[in-house]
């Protein structure tokens, strides 16, 4: 919402904070009574969420120097970097998760569901507190994390769900199962925020650089070596050379770099480099 303050801001986001590191110690208190699976990768996707959220404080007081001589795009690649520090620590975590549900699933380690599925119920409206609280902020970062919280209310009412059913029936298999399904639906839910972090890494191209392409070729024919890559996920920038006759004035070749520059600020280009060339030597 436009009208809330930036200090409104702030303290939304604090308080969002504090709400993902209490559910984190709700479930770590749920595993330590009770090694039950289930809590354990609850745990990692609650840790995973808290130190993110954590980290977006850090993060957004870096992002906002200027450029430098050294950092000419300025420092918002650090959101890049964080996200795979996330990726790898979350990999971890749920890698140890399965080792540990699967040593306790085939040596008969009982756990109770119990506290399991008391500490899902006091936790759901603690999520969606969080999740309203992250909405009224402006900031991109803890917007992405608003969205991602939604996805952690689905992981917990699964959790709560099974837990349920496991001591409902004292069927503990249930557990182990659910734990396993819980990791393959957060490593899906959690699929595109992979596949986006490493593709800006490797500055790979947006999805819709053909678009912008046959645009660009249909509207400026004179244009050429267009390349389109991302800084992190809300700064892209573009480089293209235009050619000319060598007989062009230098009036007529900025209006068509100002037209093309437009242009491509239409596709969501925030950052444009043109060079221009003579058609004779242009490649």
């Amino acid at each position: 919402m436009f009208g809330v303050s930036s200090s409104e801001n702030n303290i939304s986001n604090l308080l969002a904070t504090i709400i993902f590191w209490a559910v984190l110690g709700e479930f770590l208190y749920s595993y330590l009574i009770s090694a039950n699976p289930l809590s354990l990768t609850v745990i990692a996707d609650r840790f995973i969420d808290a130190f993110s959220i954590t980290m977006v404080f850090v993060v957004n007081n870096i992002v906002i120097k200027p450029p430098s001589k050294r950092y000419s795009y300025g420092f918002h690649r650090v959101e890049s970097l964080m996200n795979i520090g996330v990726i790898v620590l979350f990999i971890g975590i749920a890698l140890f998760s399965l080792y540990s549900s699967t040593i306790q699933l085939f040596t008969g380690w009982s756990s109770s569901s119990y506290s399991t599925f008391f500490a899902s119920i006091i936790s759901i409206p603690l999520i969606v507190l969080a999740t309203l609280l992250l909405r009224s902020g402006k900031e991109s970062n803890f917007h992405v994390l608003f969205l991602h919280s939604i996805q952690d209310l689905v992981i917990v009412i699964l959790a709560l769900t099974l837990s349920f059913v496991s001591f409902q029936f004292h069927y503990s298999l249930i557990d182990y199962l659910g734990n396993y399904a819980v990791i393959a639906v957060l490593i899906y839910g959690n699929r595109k925020i992979f596949t986006r972090t490493v593709k800006i890494l490797m500055e790979g191209s947006p999805d819709n650089i053909t678009k912008i392409e046959k645009a660009i070729e249909r509207e400026f024919p004179m244009a050429h070596h267009l390349h389109v890559w991302d800084i992190c996920e809300h700064q892209r920038v573009a480089t293209l050379h235009l050619s000319f006759p060598k007989t062009s004035k230098l009036y007529e070749t900025d209006l068509v770099r100002n037209r093309v520059e437009q242009r491509l600020r239409s596709f969501g280009i925030t950052h444009v480099t043109i060079q221009i060339e003579s058609d004779e030597v242009s490649d």
